[in-house]
């Protein structure tokens, strides 16, 4: 950036520009960014200006100022649509960043350009990087223009922040001309100057704000949309925090238009949906799933592949995926080809519906973000409508299409936006960015719906924007700083060294003096950004920083007469609460994975709550995604490389050698903490928080293998060179009060402050020991105080510093727990290889033998299998199976005997299988084939009673009513009949009405209860209400009936993606090929002769056998 400072010539002369702007309507700020930008010479500037602020209308005068002087102006943006929005309002040639970023740079540099970015905010690092170096190859001047104080890129990095911090000139544009209603306006204001408590106070006592429960709050949103005209809702933003939510606003929007008979005639489409894939994920196989869409980017002649068709994935092995064409064909191919990924569904659609494309079509014209609305439906087609040209077209029914529906936003793609009336459903994913997005689209109008204002506003005043590489420096080192004094502490009862007055505070000094010199050469020597061709990009190191010391704790020392006793404390020795009673209800159910929040990816999010059963609170509170940083180096070398014992170069960089080892970490993963210290809990003052680590494990996307075991891979990265330790992760107030409750205890406010874990100790609750950090996040979700280990061996210490055996003793962080009469249970994985079940046995024994010999009570769970870990039995079989498997542990040493019993018992003989049990065995054995050549290798290898028992298995599955496709309603008719019914209720709602007004006037009168009138009328009305009861009665049947349908087909088509039936489909279709039937028909042939045999035999033994005849005496 440095590199483009005072390098180009100005476009005007200053006094030309002045005298231009004194003709325009511009206010003050406005005039000076167009100043600025017309007489500034560096080549990279910046707009900085709120929502509202007339940037686009300063930039029209700009272009003048711009093309009088010779130059051509062109836009850019991350969205298409803002691109659309950029194209139409400056009349200029505008397309999306990425496109510009992929297309081939020109052979000869264009001269004079000015490049436009929009809503420059929401560009990653990587993009922004890239951004700066096109420019200075095609020497462009390069404007960008946004709002640091909105929404960043959902991908790593906030680079627009970190220009305006390196110094790029900039201009400000803080006045907000887009509020035209005072009040709203004033509190808009407040919120963008970041006085969000006195801004949201405003919206409160303006009556901007209602507070609405859980239940009501989709229907309140819906009731005040649908009761406004249909020229007012046209102009009405709806915004939702998360896509689920959105949908959900959607869905009852969409009734409510259905019953007042907006929405027409319907139909069900297929939808597709992007799914969050890497670059690096799509490589592997394992991230796919069967029934994905593939869409290969460009032809592929050698994989008989075609650019942007679709093709469906219906097998895959370790090494390719079987794919399905839409002509029947069947390719099998690896996945080194360049392609989108997406996930389908049924989605319903009607005439009326306002939809939106989700992807960009040139060839047809279509944009990310365009909308449009369904004006017919006939057959097969449907004609839409765009809202923005008036253009219409037909899109064919038939075929997958990339749409959504748009008559609800998320806050994050209505940036950008506005409208005369905004609707916004506050949610957990608030933060003061989004906040002040939304807030800020509305002109008029505004209504904010939240179940708790209280929490609004403190989610409202937590900034949520993607920190830059710098601030997380600084706030690493200072961590560091605070972990080296922490780690010299002794565990308990140990004599706290006092440091020197005033100590401390002069090394932050010294060292924010370090951080802040860091940040100027990072600014100062940051290599330039080339003129021309841009230079290769250097491999990444990790910042050479000064480890904390972890140093084992020493001994506690002697107590002098004449020495200060530190403040130390113990845990209350108290027989826990009885765990042994299995509980009825799960202490939390696992549900489908919500929004991903900004340090967690979705893959990794999903991978955490749908496939580890952990609680979305405790997954974002502990794990987070790491990524590129903004001057390329990756997070995960910072987070892993702090050892001072790493082998370095004269330089402080890694070792060529050792940074080759990890090269694999830089495909991305997912990071957890270890949390706090439990070494500092006994020397905490009353209301102090404890130590918290450095150290963590990193799951990269890419494992490498073990060198001494080629095939098997490394899940987990620990920080090389550091002493292991154990997972205590961060819980949640609410849930840890439930854990509180759960277990009989009351910590006091004190205890609360020093958190989860430190109650843990104090209170002497019963905790379990797993391994891995998902495990032990698994169990707390479910209200089991969990603590991982690094590994089964990692609970005790067995040999020295210098690896030489030593007696065995708990590794220190453990024995902070092993207190006399706490409840420890061991909850290792399910394992079925004796060996691994020997190396369990041992650690278990070892570890629970150290713990028992502190007083504790040890127990352990011993997991029924299949699933391996407890995450995965949580996820398979639902948490109460957890609960089952918890309450019949069995103590330390029964567990041992049982064990040894087993292992010297003599094998039992095998169990006589029903019928019904051979079929489920024989289905288990086909679980998990990946490929109809797979398939049919297995079941060709089957025996002849095995065949029949498979086709059996498989006819039953089809036969059962799950499998029958609903019969087809007249869903046209009974809509029609139900429109025809609903006026006439609401004519006789209206004669209700008038009979009761001209009864009531009655009643005025005395003695109208005798007047035959006022009788005659008492009885119409009966009659008119009776009727209104039938009607509504026999609409509400008609209404079931085409319910009981959807879910009939919704089920049915729920049935048709799960991963069994689609098995059972492949070998439905093996089981039917020629040579099959042939087996299967010759199978049944022989069985039955055999029974015709048996028979024969069976009904000669049963003839009486003839009697000797008696002959006469003589």
């Amino acid at each position: 950036m440095q590199s483009g400072q005072g390098i180009v010539n100005s476009l005007a002369q200053r006094e030309i520009v002045d005298s231009h702007l004194e003709q325009t309507a511009l206010n003050p700020d406005q005039r000076r960014a167009v100043l600025d930008a017309a007489t500034t010479t560096d080549q990279f500037t910046a707009w900085q200006g709120v929502a509202g602020a007339g940037k686009t209308f300063a930039l029209n005068e700009l272009k003048k100022i711009a093309t009088a002087s010779g130059y051509s102006i062109k836009g850019f943006a991350p969205s298409s649509m803002a691109a659309k929005v950029l194209s139409q309002e400056l009349d200029i040639q505008a397309e999306t960043v990425a496109r510009l970023l992929v297309s081939e740079p020109p052979q000869e540099i264009e001269p004079n350009q000015i490049w436009v970015v929009d809503e420059a905010g929401l560009l990653s690092a990587k993009d922004a990087i890239a951004l700066l170096e096109r420019a200075a190859l095609e020497q462009a001047r390069l404007l960008l223009v946004g709002d640091t104080k909105q929404l960043s890129a959902v991908l790593a990095g906030n680079p627009f922040k970190s220009l305006q911090q390196a110094g790029i000139k900039t201009s400000y544009l803080n006045c907000s001309n887009r509020q035209r209603a005072p009040k709203l306006k004033l509190a808009v204001d407040l919120v963008a100057e970041g006085r969000i408590q006195e801004g949201f106070s405003r919206l409160d006592e303006n009556g901007y704000i209602q507070t609405v429960t859980p239940e009501s709050k989709i229907e309140a949103i819906a009731h005040d949309y649908i009761t406004a005209t249909p020229s007012k809702r046209a102009r009405t933003l709806v915004l939702a925090g998360t896509n689920k939510e959105r949908l959900a606003i959607t869905q009852a929007l969409r009734e409510h238009l259905k019953a007042e008979g907006s929405l027409g005639t319907a139909t069900t489409i297929t939808q597709l949906q992007a799914k969050d894939l890497t670059s690096v994920q799509m490589r592997y196989t394992h991230n796919f799933e069967l029934g994905d869409m593939v869409m290969p980017t460009r032809s592929y002649k050698r994989r008989g592949l075609e650019k942007g068709q679709l093709y469906s994935v219906v097998g895959k092995d370790s090494d390719g995926l079987t794919l399905l064409a839409s002509d029947g064909k069947y390719y099998q191919v690896d996945t080194g080809f360049d392609k989108a990924v997406y996930q389908h569904e049924k989605i319903e659609i009607a005439e009326g519906d306002r939809l939106r494309w989700t992807k960009n079509d040139r060839q047809l014209g279509r944009r990310n973000g365009q909308e449009f609305v369904v004006t017919a439906i006939d057959s097969n087609n449907a004609q839409i409508q765009y809202l923005d040209s008036g253009q219409t077209e037909f899109i064919n029914l038939q075929q997958a299409q990339h749409l959504d529906y748009a008559i609800v936003s998320t806050t994050y793609s209505s940036q950008g936006k506005t409208a005369d009336r905004v609707l916004i459903a506050a949610d957990h994913t608030i933060g003061q960015e989004s906040f002040y997005v939304a807030v800020s689209r509305a002109r008029y109008d505004l209504k904010l719906y939240t179940e708790d204002k209280d929490s609004l506003l403190a989610l409202a005043q937590s900034s949520r924007a993607k920190e830059n590489a710098l601030s997380v420096l600084r706030q690493k080192e200072l961590a560091k700083l605070h972990q080296s004094k922490s780690e010299k502490e002794t565990v308990a009862n140990a004599v706290i060294v006092a440091r020197s007055p005033g100590a401390e505070e002069r090394e932050v000094e010294a060292l924010e003096r370090r951080i802040s010199g860091a940040e100027e050469q990072f600014y100062t020597e940051s290599s330039p950004l080339p003129p021309y061709p841009s230079i290769p990009l250097p491999t990444p190191s990790p910042l050479p920083s000064p480890s904390p010391q972890r140093p084992n704790a020493p001994a506690p020392l002697p107590k002098s007469p004449s020495a200060q006793e530190p403040f130390t404390q113990s845990p209350v020795i108290k027989k826990p609460v009885p765990t042994s009673v299995q509980p009825k209800v799960a202490f939390w159910t696992p549900s489908n994975v919500g929004e991903a929040p900004e340090r967690l990816d979705s893959q990794h999010l999903r991978e955490l709550v749908e496939d580890s059963a952990i609680h979305p609170e405790i997954a974002t509170r502990n794990f987070k995604s790491l990524h590129q940083t903004l001057d390329w180096e990756h997070e995960a070398w910072e987070y892993l490389m702090y050892s001072d014992r790493l082998p370095r170069t004269n330089t402080g960089k890694l070792s060529s050698d050792f940074m080759s080892k990890y090269t694999h970490i830089e495909s991305g993963g997912w990071w957890c903490d270890a949390g706090v210290n439990p070494k500092s809990f006994a020397n905490l003052q009353p209301g102090d928080k404890p130590d918290r680590k450095l150290w963590g494990c990193y799951k990269p996307n890419n494992p490498r293998q073990k060198a001494d075991k080629p095939g098997k891979f490394i899940k987990y990265e620990h920080p090389p060179k550091t002493e292991l330790s154990i997972f205590l992760l961060d819980v949640p107030d609410d849930i840890a009060d439930r854990i509180y409750e759960k277990f009989g205890v009351q910590p006091s406010e004190s205890d609360r402050v020093s958190g989860f874990w430190y109650c843990v100790w104090r209170h002497n609750l019963p905790v379990t020991i797993t391994e891995g950090a998902k495990k032990a996040a698994s169990l707390l979700s479910q209200g089991h105080p969990a603590i991982g280990l690094p590994g089964i061996y990692a609970g005790y210490r067995s040999k020295d510093e210098k690896r030489e055996k030593m007696k065995a003793r708990l590794m220190d962080e453990l024995a902070v727990f092993a207190t006399p009469e706490r409840e420890i249970t061991f909850c290792f994985d399910y394992e079925t290889r004796p060996e691994t079940q020997r190396n369990i046995e041992i650690a278990i024994s070892r570890t629970g033998r150290l713990l028992e010999e502190q007083g504790a009570s040890v127990s352990v769970v011993t997991l029924p299998g299949p699933s391996k870990g407890v995450d995965d039995l949580i996820v398979a079989q639902g948490a109460l199976a957890y609960e089952k498997a918890y309450s019949e542990a069995s103590t330390l040493k029964a567990w041992r005997d049982n064990n040894n019993q087993q292992r010297h018992a003599s094998p039992a003989p095998p169990k006589k299988l029903s019928d019904f049990e051979r079929k489920q065995l024989l289905l288990q054995r086909f679980s998990g084939q990946l490929t109809q050549m797979a398939f049919k290798k297995a079941i060709d290898a089957l025996t002849n009673r095995e065949l029949l028992y498979l086709e059996q298995a498989v006819k039953e599955y089809f036969d059962q009513q799950l499998a029958q496709v609903p019969i087809p309603i007249n869903r046209e008719a009974i809509e029609s009949e139900i429109s025809q019914l609903q006026p006439q209720i609401d004519s006789l709602w209206l004669k209700h009405a008038y009979q009761e007004k001209a009864i009531r006037t009655m009643e005025l009168f005395p003695l109208h209860q005798l007047s035959n009138k006022y009788n005659d009328a008492l009885e119409q009305q009966l009659q008119t209400i009776g009727t209104i009861k039938e009607l509504v009665t026999h609409k509400h049947q008609l209404q079931l009936k085409i319910q009981d349908y959807e879910t009939r087909r919704e089920n049915h088509d729920s049935w048709e993606k799960e991963q069994q039936t689609v098995e059972m489909k492949t070998m439905a279709q093996i089981l039917k090929s020629p040579e099959l039937q042939s087996r299967l028909m010759s199978i049944k042939d022989e069985i039955e002769l055999k029974q015709q045999q048996l028979q024969a035999r069976l009904s000669i033994s049963r003839q009486p056998s003839p009697q000797p005849r008696r002959g006469l005496r003589r």
